[in-house]
């Protein structure tokens, strides 16, 4: 029985060795467990905020894209609105053009009226030399009369 002691209180001491080494494994596992979840809580606050990020790009994309469209329609617009512009202001030159040839229609019919009636009012040499040959007067027989 004495020689079952020593290995009995070898195997005790076997034990206790066995059991402080569960003791502190457990302590480590309790440690590692709360690091774990101090990183998991950290991941899930980082993939809030990732997904946050990528709700805030999502709306910065849309944003740009409806700028994009803005932009796009407005330039659609100008190039309409420059083709109109073009286009009257052509007809404003026409305008112009046909303001200028009545002007000078109008001024040369003053100018052919002015002739007309300095024609009608000057007696012609021919007509006033019959006259005065026949002794007639210009107050009878008109000169206009005579070219009828």
């Amino acid at each position: 029985m004495e020689a079952e002691e020593p290995s009995i209180s070898s195997e005790n001491a076997r034990i206790a060795g066995l059991e402080s080494q569960i003791l502190n494994s457990q302590e480590i596992i309790v440690r590692l467990n709360r690091e774990l979840d101090s990183a998991l809580l950290r991941i899930a606050t980082l993939e809030n905020v990732c997904s946050e990020n990528q709700n805030d790009l999502h709306e910065k994309r849309n944003r740009i894209n409806h700028l994009n469209d803005e932009i796009d329609e407005r330039e659609e617009m100008n190039e309409r609105l420059k083709q109109e512009l073009y286009e009257k202001d052509e007809k404003l030159k026409t305008l112009d053009n046909i303001i200028i040839q009545l002007k000078q229609h109008i001024k040369q019919e003053k100018v052919d009226k002015e002739q007309r009636q300095i024609h009608e009012n000057m007696h012609c040499q021919q007509c006033q030399f019959l006259l005065d040959e026949f002794g007639k007067t210009t107050e009878n027989i008109s000169i206009a009369n005579l070219h009828s």
